[in-house]
């Protein structure tokens, strides 16, 4: 029986062999039939079989019309090599090649071709071209390698490819119904003025490894009336850093990604019309929204889905989403980390059926709609928290996600202060200041502010009711952050309507930075100082804690008992970042669920707040000590 089986493994053997040399001497004879190697130099181009056929010369141009492994190498200041249109079955060779062209791309695969380019040692490939030229430069292609229409290339080998479309428009670039494959494990370092790497058909991304530095770093977008080409995008692995100006990496039609490592740097991190993450390691830094699916192609129903993955997201501040669909978010798995004021953002419906979710430090069972980032006193769908909770925490034991991770650009104040005093007679920082905008609006106008997030809109109309908006904040965007100037005019609308008076203004102004009237209120009362004896630095973000101080001291001066036990009150763990002058403060407006927790039982002394947030502990504070 051995015996037997060792025969039948040889025999098998022998005819794997066999079979092998048969196809490649059938692919030699056949489809490789053309083979040959060339040097481009200054002085022109010189091909190792000058009687071989399936290409043609003319100077510094390479053009091959045959089917063939064609091995390149050399260095050339102004060279180019084309693949001749309908030409199928070409191998391109490029072996420690450095090519630019200023008449047309260094490279170019010509309409209905089929190419493969194996890199090996390093390439480097500039184009050079005027942009100016564009429209009377019947040659002009606007990248270093030029896949035309209905073309196809395929990237692959171990080499290093440097791609510099900086000077003109494009690195790699595929026009109308194109494909773009890349394979093997070369390495690219593209710059680009406008796309790094894009086909407007599609493209398949299997590995490599990337660094992409463009307008828009890695996209498939077909122009608004080519109406052959997908706009598909499908990432199978590699590693990715990207740095873009625009898009990190786009799909009109699908972006589908399996796997690879993410780097991205952008204005939007990931955008489609279907975007799939079935898994990947991502690290998106995004100043728009850091995953977006949006109305581009009609070929597919508008959404995110997620359904594994490593997923980081950090957003700017301002409107920025983390995860922004105009149709369906669905998250069944994956872990998501995002850090931003706006986590979720979506118009269709929204589901969490899986995964581990942490937005701003807390962990989320459910999606929300415009999120908000931090001040408690509010649970994850927006609504009230239920008196006696401390420390952010909810019924249910959760707490609310914490606010995006910012220092506030306001002065320091010093520690050893008591009750907003310094042993120098100093006392701490304060309110912003802001001249007004415009009158007030009326009830049910669309114009009482310009962006707010959902969550808000109730308390908002609430506050509005109880003309504890400024005329300063009128048409303003409350998802911003809010200034020392601004909260000094909120502050004084607070304790207008705890008292039922006007608050009247100092009559010398001690700061040399600002005049604002409502800032002088706030000083002239107690409730507001300097963030020194001559300034009070108006257009810095104002900190939580001196929120929570400015806010008590405004109850305070209306005359409501801000006293308090507080040894009954559970401590925060980063008590110790408290200023004595602001730690009762702090402890206040926490057991009388004004200002609460971001979660971890972590205060975050000096994180800040949005306008909506502090207008909505305003609303909070009326409806707490307001007078009957």
């Amino acid at each position: 029986m051995y015996t037997t089986k060792k025969f039948i493994s040889v025999k098998r053997i022998i005819l794997i062999s066999l079979f092998a040399i048969l196809t490649t001497v059938f692919l030699s004879l056949s489809v490789f039939g053309n083979e040959n190697t060339f040097t481009f130099s200054e002085d022109g181009i010189k091909a190792s079989d000058q009687s071989g056929s399936g290409y043609k010369t003319e100077g510094a141009s390479l053009t091959i019309d045959e089917a063939g492994i064609y091995t390149i190498t050399g260095t050339c200041p102004e060279g180019n090599i084309k693949v001749k249109k309908e030409t199928t079955g070409v191998t391109l060779i490029f072996r420690d090649l450095t090519l630019s062209c200023s008449s047309t791309a260094p490279v170019v695969c010509s309409k209905s071709t089929e190419t493969v380019i194996r890199v090996e040692g390093t390439v480097t490939l500039s184009d050079k071209e005027d942009i100016n030229e564009e429209e009377t430069n019947d040659n002009f292609e606007g990248a270093c390698i030029k896949v035309k229409s209905g073309a196809s290339l395929v990237i692959n080998g171990t080499g290093t490819l440097n791609i510099d479309g900086s000077a003109c428009k494009n690195g790699i670039k595929g026009a109308a119904a194109s494909k773009i494959t890349v394979d093997g494990s070369v390495k690219f370092n593209i710059k680009a003025a406008n796309n790094g790497l894009a086909a407007d058909g599609s493209m398949i991304l299997n590995g490599g490894t990337f660094s992409v530095e463009a307008d828009d770093a890695i996209k498939c977008d077909p122009d608004d009336d080519d109406t052959e080409s997908l706009g598909d995008l499908t990432i199978n692995g590699g590693t990715y850093t990207i740095k873009a100006d625009g898009d990190g990496i786009r799909a009109n039609g699908k972006l589908e990604i399996n796997d690879g490592i993410f780097t991205i740097s952008a204005a939007e991190g990931l955008e489609a019309t279907y975007l799939l993450i079935n898994g990947g390691t991502f690290t998106i830094d995004a100043s728009d929204d850091g995953i977006n699916a949006s109305d581009k192609s009609d070929r597919y129903a508008i959404k995110i889905e997620v359904n594994g993955g490593n997923i980081t997201v950090k957003m700017a501040q301002g409107d920025t989403d983390a995860f922004d669909s105009n149709g369906d978010l669905v998250i069944n798995g994956g872990t998501l980390n995002i850090t931003a004021q706006s986590p979720f953002d979506y118009d269709g419906k929204g589901e969490l059926n899986g995964g581990d979710v942490t937005v701003n430090g807390q962990k989320v069972t459910s999606l929300t709609n415009q999120m908000m980032g931090g001040f408690g006193g509010m649970n994850f769908r927006g609504g009230r928290m239920m008196p006696g909770m401390q420390n952010g925490e909810q019924p249910d034991g959760q707490t609310p996600p914490e606010m995006p991770d910012m220092n506030a650009r306001g002065g320091r104040m010093m520690p050893g202060m008591q009750n907003g005093e310094q042993p120098d007679g100093q006392t701490p920082p304060e309110m912003p200041d802001m001249d007004a905008r415009g009158g007030r609006m009326m009830p049910g106008m669309n114009g009482k502010w310009a962006k707010a997030s959902d969550w808000a809109e109730e308390e908002l109309n609430k506050a509005y009711d109880k003309n504890l908006i400024p005329d300063s904040l009128n048409n303003d965007d409350l998802t911003e952050y809010v200034t020392r100037k601004e909260f000094a005019h909120i502050i004084i609308k607070l304790y207008e309507a705890l008292t039922g008076k006007k608050a009247e203004e100092i009559s010398e102004n001690p700061f040399s930075d600002t005049n604002d009237s409502e800032v002088l209120k706030a000083y002239n009362l107690g409730i507001s100082n300097g963030t020194s004896a001559t300034t009070f630095s108006p257009d810095d973000f104002i900190t939580r804690e001196e929120i929570a101080v400015m806010t008590t001291r405004a109850v305070n001066a209306a005359g409501i008992n801000t006293e308090f036990d507080m040894d009954a009150v559970s401590r925060y763990d980063d008590e110790c970042d408290m200023h004595e002058w602001g730690k009762r403060a702090i402890y206040f407006m926490s057991c009388n669920n004004i200002v609460k927790g971001t979660g971890n039982n972590l205060f975050d002394v000096k994180g800040t707040a949005t306008k909506e947030q502090a207008l909505l502990i305003c609303e909070r504070s009326v409806e707490n000590f307001a007078k009957a």
